[in-house]
């Protein structure tokens, strides 16, 4: 989806990215309650991390 090589920035934002999904993901198995609104917070987070 995105190329990593074009910028290390890039690819370091994506690998907390994803170490940020994961843990969230986690917390949604413990609690699913808070689901909807944690992933709107990842999706404006992500937007916010490649648009800025």
């Amino acid at each position: 989806m995105l190329n990593l090589t074009f910028s290390d920035d890039i690819g370091g934002r994506l690998k907390a990215l994803a170490s940020t999904k994961l843990k969230i993901e986690t917390a949604n198995r413990q609690s699913s309650s808070n689901r909807v609104r944690t992933a709107y917070t990842l999706h404006v987070g992500f937007e916010v991390s490649f648009d800025s």
